[in-house]
């Protein structure tokens, strides 16, 4: 019977803790968000860029390409130490290199902050990442794959816009020609694409929404943080390379469970590329998503040129977006 009441007397005064808890520590996913109130400043010719890696050592051949790529701007290219830091042991250096080297890209006064190429390492800068003051200073970020952790809180934190993008020293020094362009174009202050055509809309209808998401992996292990998607009133980008389609579908689920489709006014998917199973069928990954968007029963794109595959364009997250004739249409210039 003590028993009984030590627990009652020690269960009622761990609730009022709870209670005078600040918002941040009693939950996850309960700040909150500014999702797509700060426009990035335009780019001028004169203007530096600065070249890190957030994520992923980055090695030559792809270095000296995305550096001859991002020369072609004819503007100032500054680079941080991580560009030619050895894995440690799957990212570019250590978390503090990395996080240092993004404040000396702000101290510098770059406008378009350049994360070189995805791979892994990002999730470590979360906690410490200098959103507050990226948002302050408004550069134009761009990135995708593993960045999408950093894009993510940058957008759902701060509010400031950012670009899911081909990077320099992924495909877009890799030979992609479509990319290429397309990043120079963005980086020369012409911003991005107004119309991105689908290969199919499996789920028929028109919709407009904030634009938000990125690769799908990245999305779902955010669930359960704080920094997890929120849906709501959004069209949401999902995409993904090189995942058995029946861990695509298992990832899907896991953002429908965890709340993150409620209230989510569209889904536009990307190509999937080498998203097949063992016996290496093309086409399963796109009955698996044909069908998951189906059932989820709003309007779907399938097979939009953006993320990982090939002719890759960039797309604004944060701004708003309409989905219609199996076309994604951007309603807001960058």
């Amino acid at each position: 019977m003590r028993s009984f009441y030590r627990r009652q007397k020690v269960g009622a005064r761990a609730r009022t803790m709870c209670r005078q808890m600040p918002p941040q520590w009693s939950g996850t996913n309960v700040a909150e968000k500014r999702y797509g109130t700060i426009h990035p400043i335009a780019q001028q010719p004169d203007a530096p860029m600065w070249l890190f890696a957030p994520s992923g050592a980055v090695r030559d051949p792809w270095r000296s390409r995305g550096l001859e790529l991002l020369r072609r701007t004819g503007r100032p290219l500054l680079t941080g130490e991580s560009l030619d830091a050895r894995p440690s042991p799957f990212s570019a250096g250590s978390a503090e290199l990395r996080l240092r080297d993004w404040r000396q890209g702000l101290a510098h006064g770059a406008t378009a902050m350049l994360p070189a190429r995805g791979g892994y390492g990002a999730v470590h800068l979360l906690e410490q990442a200098p959103l507050d003051e990226t948002a302050e200073r408004a550069p134009l970020w761009i990135g995708s794959s593993d960045c999408t952790f950093l894009q993510t809180a940058l957008l759902q934190q701060t509010g400031l816009i950012n670009v899911y993008s081909p990077m320099p020293c992924g495909q877009a020094a890799d030979g992609d020609e479509v990319s290429a362009e397309a990043l120079l174009a963005l980086l020369s202050g012409k911003g991005c694409p107004t119309h991105l055509s689908a290969s199919e809309q499996p789920v028929p209808g028109a919709t407009e929404g904030e634009l938000r998401g990125g690769c799908l992996s990245i999305l779902a292990a955010l669930c359960g943080t704080r920094w997890q998607p929120d849906g709501r009133d959004a069209v949401l980008l999902i995409e993904d390379v090189a995942e058995a389609p029946y861990r695509v579908e298992r990832m899907l689920e896991t953002l429908r469970l965890a709340g993150v489709m409620d209230g989510c006014r569209g889904i536009v998917f990307g190509t999937f590329p080498g998203c097949v199973d063992r016996s290496g069928n093309p086409d399963l990954i796109r009955d698996v998503l044909r069908t998951w968007s189906r059932r989820l029963g709003i309007p779907t794109l399938l097979g939009v040129p953006v993320g990982h595959g090939p002719g890759a364009l960039p797309v604004p997250l944060g701004l708003p977006v309409r989905i219609e004739h199996a076309t994604l249409t951007l309603l807001e210039a960058l």
